[in-house]
């Protein structure tokens, strides 16, 4: 390195590109690449090789898109490996700012390998026996293509952020840590799609799982209840037609116990008025019709036997004007049918005769 000189252009653009405060990290890669690419033949560092590069703000992402074209990634691999470079080594805080972030070895996938191995080889990632990190944040501004993803997954990442504030919060809490983990609705369904994404630390995963487990215990639950309320449903359902049909069975029974006194009664006045007999006798019929049972064959014949006796032969049915007095002759062939009005009707019972006398 004593052999070789800075040429005097480089050292002064180098002072200019400089002057943010994250540029040290960046002039370090910087000036490690152009030691890859010194002039040999001069043992110099040049500015053109430095400008070839892209200058300070773009030398990360020239770099990074060069592997790119030069690897020739296939369309998995290159999903693999944005998941990982995004979710497992990016943080989106709330206000805005694009941080790096370790992500253990373990959890890079093997479609990722490959790629991240080239980018630690050409010093874009920082490799420990256990982590890899980005090394420098100007790669997610510089590198068009990341930017690009960046962008595509800006909801995502942010999602993302919001369930390891979650995650955080519910570290700290001592005393109730159910009431910390994540609520059913969209925390939830964000925490169950980050499970699917590659950067998850085992804490943060353990955490969604019990958040996830917590709300399957809420829904059985909620399930139980509702099976519980449906038993109880059919449960009332059931003893009110129980005691439907019970109170149906007690009508019915009380009906053919009616209707067997009834027929009692018929059967101690029928000697003494057999029209009356009937009525009461007609009374037990009718007490089981609407109760759809049958006449009970006791009931039926008392009926029959107050017809019998009853002293009826016919009937006479008249006017408006109802009769005053219905007298019959004593041969039982004739009936004089006096009216209000002064008239008499004698009816011939034998031939259907009748005649009106004013």
């Amino acid at each position: 390195m004593a052999d070789y000189r800075v040429e005097p252009g480089l050292a002064l653009r180098l002072m200019q590109d400089a002057r943010t405060e994250d540029a040290l990290p960046l002039l370090a890669f910087v000036l490690a690449k152009l030691w890859d690419r010194r002039d040999r033949a001069n043992s110099m560092l040049t500015l053109a090789e430095y400008v070839n590069m892209g200058g300070l703000d773009n030398a990360v992402g020239a770099q990074a898109e060069r592997i790119f074209v030069d690897l020739r990634p296939s369309p998995a691999e290159t999903a693999q490996f944005r998941s990982t470079l995004l979710f497992g080594m990016t943080a989106v805080p709330s206000d805005g700012r694009i941080l790096r972030k370790p992500m253990r070895r373990e959890a890079i996938p093997k479609g990722a390998v490959r790629l991240i191995d080239a980018f630690i080889a050409a010093r874009l990632l920082i490799a420990s026996e256990s982590e890899i990190e980005v090394a420098h944040e100007a790669i997610y501004y510089h590198w068009l293509k990341l930017a690009g993803w960046l962008k595509e997954e800006e909801a995502d990442l942010q999602a993302r952020q919001r369930i390891v504030d979650a995650y955080r919060s519910w570290q700290e809490e001592q005393i109730n840590k159910p009431s910390r983990l994540l609520p059913p609705g969209r925390p939830l369904e964000e925490g169950r799609a980050l499970l699917d994404k590659p950067g998850a630390t085992e804490g943060l995963a353990k955490f969604i799982k019990d958040s996830i487990n917590a709300e399957n215990a809420r829904e059985e639950e909620r399930q139980a209840r509702q099976r519980r309320r449906q038993q109880l449903r059919v449960a009332f359902a059931a003893a009110a037609l129980l005691l439907i049909a019970v109170a149906i069975v007690g009508f019915r029974q009380a009906a053919i116990a009616e209707s067997r006194r009834l027929a009692s009664s018929s059967v101690s006045v029928q000697e003494d008025d057999p029209e009356l007999a009937i009525l009461i006798a007609s009374l037990g019929v009718a007490e089981l019709g609407p109760w759809g049972h049958s006449v009970l064959p006791e009931v039926e014949q008392q009926l029959h036997r107050a017809l019998l006796a009853s002293r009826v032969r016919f009937t006479v049915i008249g006017p408006k004007d109802s009769p005053m007095f219905v007298p019959l002759n004593p041969d039982g062939k004739q009936l004089a049918t006096g009216r209000s009005d002064g008239s008499v009707v004698i009816q011939d019972l034998k031939h259907s005769v009748i005649n009106n006398c004013a």
